[in-house]
Parts: structure tokens; sequence; C-alpha cells
């Protein structure tokens, strides 16, 4: 009976454990071909398993209020050097801690993004990335669940989802 009960219990654990996890998920590079904002702005993004959230660069941002809801405005620049301004609902502002300096403030927004044929609407952070050679770090948060990452390998994909 014990051994009965032992193999039931294992069962349903791996069963739960099997609905968490895609069985095979793709594998992507460190650094990956992205679209943002429903495809219409594409750019190479360091794919970064060290960091919780995706990050975005941004020349500049503003807050302003719409309906008595906070929002920012941003520009970004796209791999064609066009200046593109954007607006979405601020979601928070969170603090992220650096080594040797002072905690960092950053807008956050609800993004959609895509890599390869998976879009996430997820949250991003606003930063200026001039000094890094990609535009975006997409982290755990959008990569947990999804994709596995070959530390070895660049430009696997190609940003393929379905516009909104």
């Amino acid at each position: 009976m014990k051994i009965f009960l032992c193999i039931l219990l294992s069962t349903s654990f791996l069963g739960l454990v099997s609905n968490v996890v895609q069985a095979n998920p793709p594998v992507i590079g460190w650094v990956e071909r992205v679209a943002v904002s429903d495809q219409q702005y594409r750019f190479d993004a360091k794919i970064d398993t060290g960091a919780d959230n995706t990050s975005m660069h941004v020349e500049n941002y503003h807050f302003f209020e719409r309906n008595f809801v906070k929002w920012v405005r941003f520009t970004i620049n796209d791999n064609n050097g066009k200046d593109i301004t954007l607006e979405r609902k601020l979601v928070k502002i969170t603090r992220i801690k650096r080594k040797l300096l002072h905690a960092a403030e950053r807008p956050v927004v609800r993004m959609i993004v895509c890599i390869g044929n998976v879009v996430k609407e997820v949250n991003v952070n606003l930063v200026n990335r001039k000094k890094f050679k990609h535009k975006m770090l997409i982290g755990r948060s959008y990569l947990k669940n999804t994709f596995l990452v070959d530390s070895g390998a660049k430009n696997t994909t190609e940003p393929e989802c379905q516009r909104r």
C-alpha cells in the first residue's frame, strides 16, 4: 500500500511539473532580434539570464497625466536610426541595485515583446543604455518556462509573431 501511495504521489507531482515547463522549449542565443510594440520596431537584444526583468534603451522620458492616470512618454531609436516617440501607462517606479553605486529608479511600462514566434506583454524598465551595445536586455521574467539559452549561439531566430 505504501509503495502504491508513493508511486501515485510522485506521478501526480511529475504531472504538475510538466504542465509548468514546456516539454521541448526552443533554444535561443545570447543575442536575438526582437520586435516590440506590435512588431513595428525591431532591434537586437541581449538575452540575460542573470537579469530579473527586461530593460529597454530610451533617450529620454517624461511623466504626464491622462485622465488622472500617470503615463510615460519616451523616445526609442530603431536599427535604421529613426527616433520613435511612444506613450505607455506607468506601471511603477522600480529601484535597481547597482554595484558600488546608489540604487537607480526607473519607470516601468507594459510592452509587447516578440522573440521567434513567442509574443508576451511584459514589464519593461526604461533606462539609458547608450553605453551598451544592445538597446534591449531580455531578463528571466520573459524567458521563464519559454526558452533555453545557448550562450555560444546568437541570431538563431527572427521575430515571427502575429500582430495583435
